[in-house]
């Protein structure tokens, strides 16, 4: 596989993995990630993190899930580069005990190990996104 086809392929399986969380496929998300896959979370998230390993990323989503309903992902925007893909993305959903509407938007620098997340750095700033995977700010 050539590295521009390995790029590809990373950018399709995180819109894959984009699909899957807004469909509550936790079983399909999470087999996208590696067995000690890591998750950073961004500033002020709740749970300190990293969340390690493809069982406590599991829940992980699952709560998010649960915490919030009607959500639809919008990823505005997602690049790859080497084993980089860097999405800037937008959650809109309800507040599960508020019934709020909300719209979060987060950026995301994933790193792949082959076919499979190792790990995902949460940012509130698509810069830092960017700068956490090795690429230059804008």
């Amino acid at each position: 596989m050539t590295a521009s086809q390995r790029i590809r392929r990373n950018v399709e399986l995180s819109r894959e993995g984009f699909r899957r969380f807004e469909a509550a496929d936790m079983d399909g998300l999470i087999a996208l990630y590696g067995k000690d896959a890591e998750i950073w979370h961004p500033e002020g998230w709740p749970e300190p993190g990293p969340t390690v390993g493809r069982r406590a990323i599991k829940r992980q989503f699952e709560t998010v899930r649960q915490e919030w309903t009607d959500g639809h992902l919008i990823v505005d925007e997602i690049e790859g580069r080497g084993d980089w893909v860097v999405a800037r993305v937008r959650w809109q959903a309800r507040g599960g005990e508020s019934g709020a509407h909300v719209e979060v938007r987060w950026s995301a620098a994933t790193r792949f190990d082959g076919e499979l997340i190792a790990e995902v750095r949460y940012f509130w700033s698509h810069e830092d996104a960017l700068a956490a995977a090795g690429w230059p700010t804008r």
